[in-house]
């Protein structure tokens, strides 16, 4: 079954041009991975499949009752707010209470032990983590994953690897861009290179 696919899509910030003609087919149970260097359309890509971004020319087509979550590369968090609060952000006040205890669950995951410290205070390694674990916090067809492993130290790669594997087996649609050609090969069954706005595979 297709959960979300993209047709001829294009898109541009002034005269560059990040996506020509992209076509991208997600299927369920797909672990995908989006491989290339920086400036090259993985995030603008990721955008316009998560919704976040609207494509220029082109067409993105989810299936009906389809849950969808998506990691920004660089996750934007108030710097004032706690990682708890952060975690639970956006989220209806009658189902706090009942989230809660699974937020503070991937916090320690994730090694975020203080659930009151300011977002401030974090390093990016933990900016991203707080933000994995915001990603997570309920169930998703399909998880949109950008850089999850960027700017975290070798222990951390290992913990997101590993998350992202329990991940796999659980039978989750998964769509992941790196730079990181190992983590690509790794973690995914599908694999495409983005190379000058264009999809290659």
């Amino acid at each position: 079954m297709n959960l979300l696919s993209l047709e001829q899509a294009q898109k541009s910030y002034g005269e560059k041009v990040l996506l020509k003609q992209a076509n991208f087919y997600l299927n369920e149970g797909e672990k995908v991975g989006i491989i290339g260097i920086n400036g090259t359309g993985k995030t603008t890509l990721l955008r316009i499949l998560a919704g976040t971004e609207v494509p220029d020319e082109g067409s993105r087509t989810v299936a009906n009752h389809v849950v969808l979550r998506f990691l920004e590369q660089n996750p934007q968090m108030p710097a004032d707010m706690s990682v708890l609060e952060y975690v639970l952000q956006g989220e209806k006040e009658e189902d706090r209470w009942i989230l809660e205890p699974d937020a503070k669950t991937l916090l320690m995951t994730f090694e975020l032990n203080d659930f009151n410290q300011p977002c401030g205070q974090l390093s990016g390694g933990q900016k991203k983590r707080a933000a994995l674990a915001k990603t997570l916090l309920r169930p998703a067809d399909i998880l949109i994953l950008d850089e999850p492993m960027n700017g975290l130290d070798n222990k951390g790669v290992d913990e997101i690897r590993k998350l992202i594997l329990d991940l796999k087996k659980e039978g989750r649609s998964i769509i992941l861009a790196s730079h990181n050609r190992e983590d690509i090969q790794i973690l995914c069954d599908q694999v495409y290179e983005m190379d000058n706005g264009k999809i290659i595979g």
